[in-house]
């Protein structure tokens, strides 16, 4: 039962950063790494490349804006699709 339900986790840790990847890829930001290896940190990862001059707190022109809604939606997306399967 225990192994049941391990298999059943990592299933969901899987769709949750393939959620992550996905979205990021339709909005331009496309991952340097994603895993559902489990550490003592996470159990899955979607990690990107760092983005150059983004500074949020300081300054909100409409390119900013753009990539903070574009960041937002990726965060998001990885639970919407743990979310979607857990519902199926």
């Amino acid at each position: 039962m225990v192994r049941k339900t391990k298999a059943k986790a990592q299933i969901y840790v899987a769709y949750h950063e393939a959620g992550h990847a996905i979205a990021a890829c339709l909005v331009g930001d496309f991952p340097k790494e994603v895993t559902v290896v489990p550490t003592e940190d996470y159990l899955g990862r979607c990690s990107y490349y760092p983005i150059e001059d983004f500074h949020p707190d300081s300054r909100m022109d409409a390119p900013t804006i753009l990539l903070t809604k574009k960041k937002i939606l990726t965060l998001v997306s990885g639970g919407v699709s743990e979310g979607l399967h857990r519902a199926l």
